[in-house]
């Protein structure tokens, strides 16, 4: 998802506005360090909260609440019951 900590956000509009924008925004990270910097480490923060590590362990958890504390993870992240 982009958040206007990690991108600049785009309307899809018509082909030609949406071109227009994205020229835009190009002008104005090429003529702000500052503004791509703070962005590419917002982007960078943003794609790891969907790495499949991160998605794993989320997951388990969910799974965890549903099944009221009845299993549990392993170090390996192997499910055991409890």
């Amino acid at each position: 998802m982009v958040t206007d900590r990690c991108g600049i956000k785009i309307p899809v509009t018509t082909p030609r506005e949406v071109i227009s924008r994205l020229g835009d925004a190009v002008v104005s990270l090429a003529a702000d360090p500052a503004l791509r910097r703070r962005l590419s480490e917002g982007a960078r923060k943003q794609a790891k909260k969907y790495l499949w590590s991160q998605r794993g362990e989320q997951l388990a958890a969910i799974y965890q609440e549903a099944l009221g504390g009845r299993f549990a993870l392993k170090p390996e992240k192997e499910f055991i019951h409890a």
